[in-house]
């Protein structure tokens, strides 16, 4: 079973020759993001909205017209423009890195694939509405911490409405201590929830055949027992996300961890094929994988089974 370091040196071999082509595709989706920052800034100054307005309860109607109902719409708007302009796009980052993990190197071309048609580019939103709907159903396993907690900080209110007698002090003890745990375990039980959609753009991006709906179903049963490993890649770059505290040094980390994730990916999705767990595609463009020949994944890159390639009819 390989460990973090193999999928770090194996993301290494993976860049030689092919990290500016990766760092510009995670550039171009850093710039759209980038973009539609700005044009949300712009567009609150332009009206006079101040941003923290949207965090804090109107007071009087005036400050519900003037201030708070302008910066929802331009929070709701930006949402919007984000997912209709950015998940495609990340699909097709996502689509470069699983090339350069198989061989398969073709330059920025893949980048931009869902915006080719309108079944592809409805296809990738459909898949984002499906899985962000999904986040959002896992994060209300926090709410019950979250409601404690606030019955910690608004204590007087909390007696006058149940018209309770328990000290001020017992309630945000209670409150603070109880809704903490409850909060933790929700948020234990929304990555472990999340985890399981992990492979999904990596099979979309894989398989233009494929439905939303049938890759998050193959992503949630691919990762059943992968998922702690996966946590403790990810953990393995702690000291390098804390390096990128002065910015600059993200231009080196953020394709190497994406490139380690990918290599993660492609090694948990071999072990599903070899497992009969996701099917093995053998078409011209289908992915290295070798379920008759197990090797270790920590081979350099190369050195994986060749694809498989069917005898030539009997004559």
């Amino acid at each position: 079973m390989p460990v973090s370091a193999d999928f770090r040196r194996a993301a290494r071999g993976h860049l030689k020759g092919h990290f500016a082509e990766m760092l510009a595709a995670l550039g171009v989706f850093a710039c759209v993001m980038l973009i539609l920052s700005v044009v949300q800034d712009f567009t609150r100054a332009m009206l006079g909205v101040n941003v923290l307005s949207l965090y804090t309860p109107p007071v009087g109607a005036a400050d519900f017209y003037s201030q708070y109902l302008p910066n929802l719409c331009i929070a709701a708007g930006s949402a919007l423009f984000t997912l209709l302009l950015t998940q495609p796009l990340l699909i097709g980052v996502r689509r470069l890195f699983w090339r350069a993990v198989n061989d398969k190197h073709s330059g920025l071309s893949g980048l931009f694939a869902d915006f080719s048609s309108g079944r592809r580019y409805a296809r990738a939103l459909s898949f984002s509405v499906q899985l962000y709907l999904r986040y959002i159903l896992f994060s209300l396993l926090m709410l019950p911490g979250l409601a404690l907690v606030s019955i910690g900080n608004s204590s007087t209110s909390v007696q006058d409405w149940f018209n309770i007698s328990l000290p001020t002090q017992d309630i945000k003890d209670f409150g603070a201590g109880f809704g903490t745990v409850l909060l933790l375990i929700g948020a234990v039980l929304f990555v472990r929830l999340m985890l399981r959609y992990f492979l999904a753009r990596v099979l979309l991006a894989d398989d233009d055949s494929l439905s939303p709906r049938e890759a998050l179903r193959r992503s949630a049963r691919a990762m059943n027992g992968y998922k702690g490993q996966l946590v403790s890649l990810i953990l393995s770059y702690a000291g390098w996300f804390l390096f990128c505290v002065p910015v600059l040094p993200i231009l080196y980390v953020a394709p190497y961890v994406n490139m380690s994730c990918t290599s993660f990916a492609r090694f948990a999705v071999e072990e599903n094929v070899r497992a009969g767990r996701l099917p093995c595609r053998r078409q011209p463009e289908a992915i290295p994988f070798a379920p008759f020949q197990p090797a270790p994944f920590y081979a350099p890159p190369g050195d994986f089974p060749a694809p498989y390639v069917p005898p030539p009819p009997a004559r």
